[in-house]
């Protein structure tokens, strides 16, 4: 197995994320992700609770250190596409209350 160069983590557990469409689009993206990016690049995985309950669903890609909140699932296939071309989507950033 190859190291990844993206590593995606998205939370389905928690307070919140298990109450949204977390588990649905972290399905979506680890299909989407598969059949459009180099797997060996790009991994996706669920992940447990990420500490940031209430801005979900949430996710974090690394080693981009990009955390992505209230993603939707009309927003997966533009993740995908960010993610195969190297961006990041702006309008998805998380950003904490205090900053």
């Amino acid at each position: 197995m190859s190291i990844f160069k993206k590593h995606l983590f998205v939370c389905t557990f928690g307070k919140t994320c298990a109450q949204t469409d977390a588990t649905l689009i972290f399905e979506n993206l680890k299909q989407n992700v598969y059949a459009k990016c180099d797997q060996n690049e790009i991994r996706v995985n669920r992940a447990g609770c990420l500490g940031q309950c209430g801005h979900g669903p949430i996710m974090v890609l690394y080693p981009d250190n990009v955390w992505y909140s209230q993603v939707k699932l009309t927003d997966v296939n533009e993740i995908t596409n960010a993610l195969s071309n190297n961006q990041i989507i702006d309008r998805l950033i998380y950003q904490k209350e205090n900053e």
